[in-house]
This record gives structure tokens, sequence and C-alpha cells, in this order.
């Protein structure tokens, strides 16, 4: 551990942090929480199921089961986090745990302990949390469009949600997900009458622009859960049959639905363009089990991004595992930004290396740290955790290698962390440098 990499982590913490994507805001009421809960994340779940094909069930069955008694919950758990600790998600979840709670370890007499304290888990420790480990704002995708519909109803005032939190509006239910539906969706989200794709664009452009002037921050779509993300190019005539088909309750094949989100999904491009507003897209990596990898490399994205320059496309995760094609279209396409949001606590090493290599390639302010992508404030602070050790360790690399001075490094930490989500989502906070 180099004397550069000790003075770049300590500057760390005291640089203010935009979280660039998560799942959690803290309501005035807060919502008890079991202890395992706590100690396995929706994304460490996944480790200790991969364990063993037993530990599918198990993991759902015994250990996130709140009516089983606490002895075979933890017996269970013992058995799968023995084989899995050492994964960074594992780790992640027990820093934060130990940053918020003093946990030290998962054994027996810890989550007992924890399970006695989590009881003043409310908004005063909620909002210490933030505070202490610099969370200035997060932007929210709730994955739910209803939500966003009363937010934008609420003329952005929506009631119990923290004023940390900024809205994403959520997309791929208005293309893909719930594809026979979008009409009835957008009809009771706007009151207008949808026969016909011209209606339905009209609807969403007044639904999208009335949560705009409420105040979400961007457009986010994880439609790579499900689908390729390469979206051809679909004639008009083709798109208003297979509309008509679904409207009068007809299934379509595939193919058809994707040919059917591929020019909805271009349409909400010209709409993002028109108001001026980025569309974040979920690339690489997906969270659960059985995933099909492939289809979610952002490569896929090329065409949208040439056909939308002057949209500005925010894309997620690293792309991991494949690092060179998201270097690639950070280098080549000016209206693309990296968001290391979740990858950093995915795999530590990969992003060590892919911000280094991202600082020699890419224009350093198109480079966005961080986003914890989680329900959980303890889960996000262990992220953090891992994501400044992450941005430290590659700067002071290039530090110690001549690549940059001190003083450039410090700058970057300020514009990764702060500067540059602040610039692409517009949030209008004046820069930071310490």
């Amino acid at each position: 551990m180099s004397k550069t990499y000790v003075e770049l982590r300590e500057y760390l913490n005291q640089v203010p942090v935009i979280e660039t994507h998560s799942h959690y805001f803290m309501s005035t009421d807060t919502q008890p929480v079991d202890v395992f809960e706590l100690a396995i994340s929706s994304y460490s779940k996944s480790d200790l199921q991969t364990v063993s094909r037993e530990a599918v069930a198990d993991v759902e069955q015994i250990i996130m089961d709140k009516e089983k008694p606490f002895d075979q919950r933890f017996k269970c758990f013992e058995k799968y986090y023995a084989a899995s600790m050492h994964t960074a998600y594992n780790k992640s979840v027990l820093r934060g745990l130990a940053e918020c709670w003093g946990i030290q370890s998962f054994d027996k007499e810890a989550l007992l302990e924890l399970s006695e304290r989590i009881g003043k888990r409310d908004n005063d420790f909620y909002n210490r949390m933030l505070e202490k480990y610099k969370l200035k704002i997060k932007i929210i995708d709730p994955c739910d469009p209803n939500l966003i519909a009363r937010f934008a109803d609420s003329g952005g005032k929506l009631k119990g949600y923290s004023p940390d939190c900024r809205f994403a509006f959520s997309l791929p239910g208005y293309h893909w997900w719930n594809q026979g539906n979008i009409a009835k969706m957008l009809a009771r989200q706007t009151g207008m009458k949808i026969e016909n794709l011209d209606d339905l664009i009209r609807a969403f452009e007044q639904h999208l622009k009335k949560c705009i002037d409420a105040g979400i921050v961007c457009v986010k779509d994880q439609c790579a859960y499900s689908r390729i993300l390469r979206f051809d190019i679909t004639d008009r005539s083709l798109a208003d049959q297979l509309f008509a088909r679904l409207q009068n309750g007809d299934a379509l094949s595939e193919d058809e639905s994707l040919a059917l989100s591929n020019w909805l999904m271009r349409q909400y491009m010209e709409l993002a363009r028109k108001y001026n507003i980025p569309v974040q897209i979920h690339t690489g990596h997906m969270a659960g089990l059985y995933n099909e990898i492939s289809k979610t490399n952002a490569v896929h994205l090329t065409s949208l991004i040439a056909d939308y320059s002057d949209v500005q496309f925010d894309l997620f995760h690293g792309n991991w595992p494949y690092m060179g094609e998201y270097l690639f279209l950070g280098k080549n396409y000016p209206n693309v930004s990296l968001d290391l949001c979740w990858v950093q606590q995915i795999d530590p090493e990969y992003s060590i290396e892919l911000i280094k290599r991202a600082i020699m390639t890419v224009p350093h302010n198109k480079l966005l740290a961080f986003g914890g992508d989680d329900s959980m404030i303890e889960h996000v602070i262990g992220y953090l955790c891992i994501a400044r050790d992450n941005v430290a360790a590659a700067l002071s690399a290039l530090v110690d290698k001549g690549w940059l001075s001190l003083a450039h490094a410090r700058a970057i930490c300020c514009d990764m962390f702060f500067n540059n989500p602040n610039k692409v989502f517009k949030l209008g906070f004046d820069e930071v440098y310490i």
C-alpha cells in the first residue's frame, strides 16, 4: 500500500458523493428489517445460492424465511457463507455493517447482537449515515411506473421520501415489459384515449413532460434483463400492424415483440432528444441467477448511440465483463458517459483496471464513480467504501508511475464522485474541489 494510496484514500473520505443509481429512499416511518436482510444483500444472496444446487432453494426457503427459528436459519447461513465469504458482494456487505453498526464478523453472537440493535434503525440513523459518508444526492429508480406517476401528479412533492432523492423515469414498461398493456397504462396515467401508435406516443410525451416538469432527472432502461440491447430500425407500417394486433388481444412472437419494442424505444429517444434528458441504460452483468449475458453487452447499443448522437447515454455497471467494448464506446462517442454504479462491488479488481484504462483512454469528465444499486443504506455505504478504495488504488497507481500528478488525481476524485454526475444529470450544484 503506497503513501499515495493512503493520501488519496483519506482525501476521498472528504469528497461529496452523488450516487448515480440506487433503490433506497427512507420514508418518515421506517419499516423494520430482519437481521438476515441486512447480512445478505439482494446480490450477496446470489453468491450464497451459487454455492450449490441445494443452496438455491435453501437460501430462499430457510435463511430468508422470517418464520423459521433463528438457530435453523443461522446454521444454513453459516454453511453457505463459509463457501462464499470472500466474494466482493459478501465483503462489501460486511464492510457496510462494520461501518454502520460495528459488526466485524457474521458469527452467531454478532448477528444476535445486531438483531437487538437494529430497532434503532430510524430516520435519524439514516440521515447520520448520509452526512458521515458525504452522500449528498441519490438518483432513485423505484422500478414502479405508478410511483413515478404519483410523483408527477404531486408536482415533485411526493410525501414520505427523503429530500436527497432525485428520481429516474423507468422506461421498460413502456416498450418491453408489460407490452400488451402499455396503452392501458398510459390511458390511466394521462386520461387520454389510445387507439393507435400516434395516440400512444402523444400520451407518452404528455406523461414524460409532466414527469420532467415535476423533477425527474433522467430516463432509465433495464430491459437488458430480458432482451438484447440491439435496437434495430423497424418499419412504421409493421409497428402499426403489431400494435393493432396487441390492441385486439393477440399474442406476438418474440421477434415481433422485439420489432415493436425497437420502434417504441427509438420514438422515446426522439423525445429524450427533444427534452434534452439523459438516458441511463443497464449493460453487462445482471442480478440473480441463470441469466444469459451476451445480450447485455453495451456494444449492441452502437447504432442507437450513433443514430441519437445528441442524446446523452449513461451506460451502467462497467459493462462487466466486457471492458474493452465499454471503453471503446466511451472513447468513440461524445454522447456516452461511463457509469461505474454497481460494478465497483461486483468486481473490485476489474473496476480498478477499468478506471486506470479509462483515465488513459477516455476523457475523465465522462467517468461517474458510484451508484450502490441497492435498497439498504448499510449495503450502499459498504459499496461506497469499496468504490473509494478502488478509485484510490487506480489513481495512486497512475500517480506512482508518473501518468498523473497528485493534484490531478485529487481533481479527478472530485469529478468522478460529484462534478461529472452533477453535469450529466443537470443537478445544478456548484463544482466541488477540496
